[in-house]
């Protein structure tokens, strides 16, 4: 049985349409993916960056608080290193 072209050309426009709609959602499927690695890469720095500053913190901070003098107060701010230098050296020895 023969297709009238007419009928044909509407089809083939109707194919085209669902074709450009079928890679228009693979496109932002594939842009959805990268993005969410990147997010998951994102979370991943931001959990070691916290991690990172309370193993800082709790190196500064002592134990006890009987310890708290003011003398013990200076000797930390003399000694500590600031967290910026402390993440720089964390992610230089990862990467």
């Amino acid at each position: 049985m023969a297709t009238p072209a007419s009928t044909n050309g509407t089809l083939d426009d109707d194919l085209s349409a669902k074709f450009d709609a079928f890679r228009s959602a693979l496109d932002e499927l594939q842009r959805l993916r990268a993005e969410n690695a990147r997010m998951t890469d994102e979370v991943s720095q931001l959990t070691a960056d916290r991690k990172a500053l309370w193993n800082w913190i709790n190196h500064l901070l002592p134990l006890d608080e009987s310890e708290w003098t003011e003398d013990k107060f200076r000797q930390l701010q003399r000694d500590s290193v600031p967290f910026e230098k402390v993440l720089e050296e964390l992610r230089q020895t990862k990467g």
